[in-house]
This record gives C-alpha cells, structure tokens and sequence, in this order.
C-alpha cells in the first residue's frame, strides 16, 4: 500500500454538502407486448369491378438492459483509521471526555453511508492540549504529544495490521504557539512524527491544513502573526504535495491568511483552566464546524479506501 500524505487546537490564554445518499433500487425492465395491427378491407366498385385489400403489420418495443448492478462493498474491517489531533479534534462543547460530537465521530457516520464501503471503524486518538513534539508546559505527560503516543499506541498491533492502517494527521497550532511562531521548528516536529509511523510500518498517511482561527478570536489578539504563521505552515506542507486539501473547509474563502468563517464556530461553549464555561473562542469549532470537516474529508476518505480495502470474499 502506498504511502500518502494528504486541524487542531491551542492553548486558550486567559454541513453545507450532504452526503452521498446510497442508489435507489432499479426497477426491473418492462417489455411491451407484441400487438398486430390491422386495417380494415376496403372496396371499391368501379366499372362492376370489386377489389378488396388487408394489411397486417406488427411492431415489438423492447426496453433497454438494465444496467449492471453495483459492486459489492468493500471490506474494510482491516483497514483501521486512527486520527490524531487536538481539542478541535475531539470536543465540539464543554464536556471534555465526550466525543460524540467531534469531526472524526462524524465521519464514522460518513463512512457507515458509502456504498461502496463495509466495516468502516474510525479511531479518534485526538487529545486536548497534545502537541505534535513540543514539551507542553501545561502538561506533559507523555501521551500529550504525538511523538510520545504513537510508538505506545502501535506497539501491540502486528505488522500487518500497521501496514492496513490509515492515520489522518491534523496538526495544532499549538507548537507554533510554544514555538513563538517559529514555523521550521513546528515542521520538525511534525516530520518527527511523521518518520516514527513510517518507520512502524503504516500504510497510509493523511494530513489536513491546520484549521484557521476566526478574526475576532482572542488567539488572534493574543498572537497577532498566528494565522500568517498558520498559513505558512500550510503552504509548505502544500507546496510537498503533502496536504489533503489546501485549505480547511472551514475557513472563509475570501482572506490570506486564511481565517475561520465564524459560523462555524459560533456555537461552541468551552471550558476554561478552572472548568468554567466560557463564550465560543473563535479557535474551537462547533457542530457545524465538525459535521463540515467531516463531509469534506469523508468524500476523499472514500475514494481511497475504495481502493485500498479488501474486495469482497
């Protein structure tokens, strides 16, 4: 299986498509029945002569084939999807331990709709305040960067199972928070954890574009340069041919840098260091948000493991 590389979260400081419905039955084809038609005899009389004609003609309409039906679904219980992310990646609400809401549990409904696809299991790895390699101040423990986790999540699974792995990266902007914008050093570290699942033997690697923040966001006061550093890091991975997509489906497409267009966001309640619910951040999207990454992604998700998974038995 080849190798490809096709959104995330901070620290707080202090689906416009639908998807693809399966087709409808077809209905088996009707042919019509075959029907003589005859005209009538006629006569005439001239000069004491009598002539009298009769035509039968008959006409059969067939109609055409049906066309052929669609292929079977295929099997994707050995083909795992495993995302890592941040809080903008596993909470769309106040409650921090629940996913449900969260892009990559939208997805797994996407993926459950494809006809083309069975047994579609969608892992969402993402934590809040993970970085991909900085040290987070804030708390690092080891499985709050991507670097740490991902040999401990690996360890246990067979080398066949990795290669039929699909792991979706959506790097944070928090690195380049702690990294005061520095993009290079955020790059290293995404490579860093790049080469450790290459180097685990993952089939599959997919990157999407950091998610932008909304103009008015406090992140954006706070970091006034973050979304040119945001768009920067963006650039470079897009320039390798290494983004999904170039830019987040969430993100207005009417500036550069690229910022978050505010409906996306705008219903989100967070939580803040002490547990207090706080007003929507302009950097954690909502549902809207999520269900749009997640019809996004799922369109491409789909047409690769259409080609990767196993075909049917």
């Amino acid at each position: 299986m080849g190798v490809v590389f096709l959104t995330g979260c901070g620290v707080d400081t202090d689906g416009r498509a639908s998807a693809a419905a399966p087709p409808s039955a077809l209905a088996p084809p009707v042919l019509a029945t075959s029907t003589p038609t005859t005209t009538a005899p006629t006569t005439t009389a001239p000069a004491a002569t009598s002539t009298t004609s009769a035509t039968s003609t008959t006409t059969t309409t067939t109609a055409p084939p049906a066309p052929p039906a669609p292929p079977a679904p295929r099997d994707c219980s050995g083909t795992p999807v495993v995302v890592f992310g941040n809080s903008t990646d596993s909470v769309t609400g106040t409650n921090l331990a629940d996913l449900s809401n969260a892009w990559p549990a939208y997805l797994q409904v996407v993926m459950s709709s494809d006809p083309r696809l069975r047994g579609v299991t969608i892992r969402n790895n993402a934590k809040p305040g993970v970085t991909m390699h900085v040290p987070n101040p804030w708390s690092d423990a080891p499985g709050q960067r991507w670097t740490a986790d991902i040999p401990v999540l690996f360890a246990d699974v067979p080398p066949e199972q990795r290669a039929g792995t699909v792991v979706i990266l959506a790097p944070s902007i928090i690195d380049l928070q702690l990294l005061e914008g520095d993009v290079d050093t955020a790059l290293l570290g995404f490579f860093a954890a790049v080469e450790q699942l290459r180097g685990l033997g993952i089939g599959t690697i997919l990157t999407l574009p950091m998610n932008p923040i909304v103009e008015d966001s406090l992140m954006r006061f706070t970091y006034p340069w973050l979304p040119e550093r945001m768009q920067e890091f963006n650039d470079r991975l897009d320039e390798q041919q290494l983004l999904l997509y170039p830019t987040s489906p969430i993100a207005r497409d009417d500036v550069r840098p690229a910022l978050g267009d505010p409906v996306f966001y705008d219903d989100f309640r967070g939580i803040d260091l002490q547990g207090a619910v706080v007003e929507p951040d302009g950097m954690h999207i909502d549902t809207d948000g999520a269900a749009e990454i997640a019809l996004t992604l799922g369109e491409r998700l789909g047409d690769l493991l259409a080609q990767v998974c196993a075909e049917p038995a």
